[in-house]
């Protein structure tokens, strides 16, 4: 198995491209593939047929709305403050987000993650038109999110921001998500050079969902190991939040 330095551990794939060929080679359909001319509606990037189920799924990358995100810091900053004048926090909520009350987290969020929100609305408008131009009256709809290059946000943060804007949206094409690394590692606290895929669902009982986005992710970190020649650290596949609290990217 290949060994990396810390140098090394950076790559330049074009992330549609490679997930594209990912896809395609676990028997996946790639959507525009199939699609001829100028299609009158908004489509996914892949669909999956499991137990006799459809799966739509969207592949966004958050990298370039994280620019976005720290352009909001000053507004983020000017409401810790108000709250800190009133009393209502301490100093350390500034560094742990559940600190917060369930409106500050909110406020928060409204206001840090509008462009994360945008994401999602689109990605939710094409799985859901994806499904009714396909005539799939039952479907699930899973968002891939990679979110190489973070710099100024808390994974952590992060995920607990998307799980409360889904559930505040209430996003009807979207039944779970999925945190994901490609071209960047993240060190879990232990200096170890990891890659994440860390997922979620609108329902924590969705077995049949979970079961594939394990399956996918399994595959996904074969797929991407062969490609790469091996890595120097086991991925990290997990549903829990806790192996984000200490993630850093590594640059």
């Amino acid at each position: 198995m290949k060994e990396y330095s810390a140098s090394e551990l950076h790559h330049t794939f074009d992330t549609e491209k490679i997930f594209d060929e990912f896809i395609s080679s676990i028997g996946g359909v790639v959507i525009k593939n199939g699609l001829r001319g100028n299609p009158n509606f908004l489509n996914s990037d892949y669909s999956f047929l499991h137990k006799h189920r459809k799966i739509y799924v969207e592949l966004k990358s958050l990298q370039n709305d994280f620019a976005e995100i720290c352009k909001l810091q000053s507004k983020i900053e000017s409401l810790y403050r108000k709250w800190i004048d009133r009393g209502e926090i301490t100093l350390s909520a500034i560094f742990n987000f559940n600190e917060l009350t369930d409106f500050q987290r909110r406020k928060v969020v409204e206001v840090k993650y509008e462009p994360v929100r945008r994401v999602l609305k689109k990605a939710n408008q094409q799985i859901k038109s994806t499904a009714l131009s396909f005539g799939a009256e039952s479907y699930s709809g899973l968002v891939i999110l990679i979110i190489d290059g973070v710099k100024a946000i808390e994974f952590n943060n992060l995920f607990s921001a998307i799980c409360m804007l889904l559930q505040k949206e209430k996003f009807s094409g979207i039944d779970g998500f999925v945190l994901m690394t490609m071209n960047h590692y993240v060190d879990i606290g232990n200096k170890q050079a990891r890659q994440l895929w860390v997922p979620a669902y609108e329902d924590d009982n969705n077995i049949e969902l979970s079961e594939f986005v394990n399956w996918l992710g399994s595959k996904w970190f074969e797929f991407f190991s062969n490609l790469i020649g091996g890595f120097e650290h086991d991925p990290i596949i997990t549903d829990s939040i806790e192996p984000l609290r200490n993630t850093k990217n590594i640059f």
